[in-house]
């Protein structure tokens, strides 16, 4: 995942803007400290999750992410102060999802994913998932979630009700100054992929 450059180049151009100069008196005025934040990595645990712990390649990508992100957050990079990092795989109870606690321990984490058995759960309803992380967000916090969503669909008619509800979930999360952002990546799979409707396909 080759996403830090792109951070990198963003906190730069930011902390450029930030530190501008007063032309008129020429004095530097310097930006107030940034504040500790909380960052959350959520990794989604349906069954189908088992067919890319099974490859190498999404285990690859993954793990190194978690180390790079680890790394950041020991260290004040461009202002940027972790308080806390920790991690959490999704669980459904009662119909209703939920984020469980594994570990703050990077390598704890990396551990799990690299020997299998995270994908305990028999799907994962994204909608209800991502509308949690919009409603129960507090101030200076990161949440990752790293999900192999598919629409899985018995009819065509229902994909303008699946976007109308993550329409109305980015529009909350907009109402609330939050920033949402999608990356899609590709990975190998290898293993049984079980969808929501219709009969199970091994790849």
């Amino acid at each position: 995942i080759h996403l830090f450059r792109f951070w990198t180049i963003a906190l730069v151009l930011l902390l450029i803007g930030c530190n501008r100069v007063d032309r008129n008196n020429k004095n530097v005025i310097n930006p107030k400290p940034n504040p500790k934040v909380n960052v959350d990595v959520i990794l989604e645990t349906s069954a189908s999750m088992q067919g890319y712990l099974n490859g190498m390649q999404f285990k690859s990508d993954v793990t190194n992410f978690i180390a790079e992100l680890d790394k950041i957050s020991k260290k004040e990079a461009f202002n940027l102060k972790v308080d806390s990092l920790k991690y959490f795989i999704t669980q459904i109870k009662n119909k209703k999802s939920y984020f469980e606690f594994v570990t703050s321990d990077c390598y704890t984490f990396n551990t799990k994913i690299l020997t299998g058995g995270l994908a305990t759960g028999s799907t994962s309803p994204i909608d209800d998932i991502v509308n949690k992380l919009v409603v129960e967000y507090s101030p200076n916090k990161i949440s990752i979630l790293i999900s192999d969503f598919v629409v899985d669909i018995k009819s065509p008619s229902i994909i303008p009700t699946i976007q109308s509800r993550f329409n109305t979930i980015f529009n909350n999360a907009v109402q609330q100054n939050l920033a949402v952002s999608i990356y899609r990546l590709t990975t190998d799979y290898s293993g049984i992929y079980y969808p929501s409707c219709g009969k199970s396909i091994k790849v």
